[in-house]
């Protein structure tokens, strides 16, 4: 059956396409080694954002997210796989993605960097926990950075896909999701914080028959702060400032913190990811380093904190991350921030 894609505004320097699922599917039933029949909703894979720079030149700050609608499709469902596909060629740096819908983020990606003979992957990822998303109408952002000039001439082609089904049984996930990111969607903009340099802080009022409350947290260091876990302690950052000017600081350890109500929640401590034009590129042609195409977010459970959640009032979530600071002695604490810029939600 025939289906067109929604009316979008089409803008200078993205072409982007975005299809619904259609009506018709076939149902088929197998049977797995573990978990007994599994009944299956297979349409055609929705083809959800495709998305190219097509113009050879620089992309501004700010137009590079590319935008749409989701409608869910016209099947009963309980699993939604995305596939995210990518080729490029040429020369270029490695680029963090970030997939949202509305303004909650579901997925943080990085690119590898192309060949001069061309490159492809596909990375596939599992997205239940947010079922509830997925159920209703939502606007999908990918915001996937890139420059174009003479040098770097690189363009990544991007196909985004989704697919769903049915399985037996499945861990529950959230009734309702709230972001704690910048809200920038209504903007058709990409809704991560930027910190130090912004106040990563929203304020809820929780449901007051809320069970069970988790925090996600996806958080990357960038710029500055990308190789976070080589960086010297402040007290040696001087050292070589004469042959290579100043060092990184804050030393090597870094812990994203949660505050609720100003109060410390919650603390992880995030992995080293390495993306593909990290340290040597080299190393990661053509495999890439752990977590480089999908950057895990962590949980903090905050059920202990429902009896104070829940009493019909705003509270504020924060997100802060911290480094060390230290004397050169004997001396040293958490830091009240670190160099730009981590991204968080």
């Amino acid at each position: 059956m025939p289906f067109a894609p929604p009316s979008l505004n089409w803008r200078s320097l993205l072409s982007l396409c975005v299809l619904v699922a259609p009506p018709l599917f076939t149902t088929v039933a197998s049977r797995g080694t573990d978990h007994g029949p599994v009944k299956r909703q297979t349409p055609p894979p929705s083809l959800l954002v495709n998305f190219q720079v097509s113009e050879p030149i620089l992309v501004p700050t700010g137009e590079s997210d590319q935008y749409g609608t989701y409608t869910p499709p016209a099947c009963s469902f309980n699993r939604v796989t995305i596939s995210f596909t990518v080729t490029s060629r040429g020369r270029q740096f490695d680029r963090l993605g970030l997939m949202y819908l509305g303004d909650i983020e579901v997925f943080r990606t990085s690119t590898a960097e192309p060949t001069a003979n061309g490159i492809i992957w596909t990375y596939t990822k599992e997205m239940d926990q947010y079922m509830s998303l997925w159920k209703t109408s939502q606007k999908i952002i990918f915001d996937l950075g890139n420059l174009i000039d003479s040098t770097y001439t690189g363009s990544f082609n991007t196909t985004l896909t989704a697919t769903f089904s049915t399985i037996p049984s499945l861990r529950p996930a959230a009734d309702q999701i709230l972001p704690i990111s910048a809200r920038r969607s209504g903007e058709n903009g990409p809704s991560a914080f930027s910190v130090p340099a912004d106040n990563a802080s929203v304020a809820y009022q929780i449901p007051q028959n809320a069970e069970r409350a988790v925090v996600s947290l996806s958080a990357c260091g960038q710029a500055t702060e990308e190789f976070w876990y080589t960086n010297g302690f402040n007290s040696e950052v001087n050292t070589f400032q004469d042959e290579i000017g100043a060092l990184s600081g804050y030393s090597p350890f870094r812990e994203v913190q949660l505050l609720i109500d100003g109060q410390l929640a919650g603390v992880v401590w995030p992995f080293p990811v390495i993306f593909t034009g990290g340290i040597v590129p080299g190393f990661w042609r053509p495999i890439a380093g752990i977590d480089a195409f999908d950057l895990r977010e962590h949980e903090i459970d905050v059920t202990p904190w429902l009896p104070s959640l829940c009493d019909g009032a705003p509270h504020t979530f924060e997100i802060k991350v911290a480094g060390i600071n230290d004397d050169g002695r004997d001396t040293a604490s958490l830091s009240d921030a670190v160099g730009n810029s981590w991204i968080v939600t």
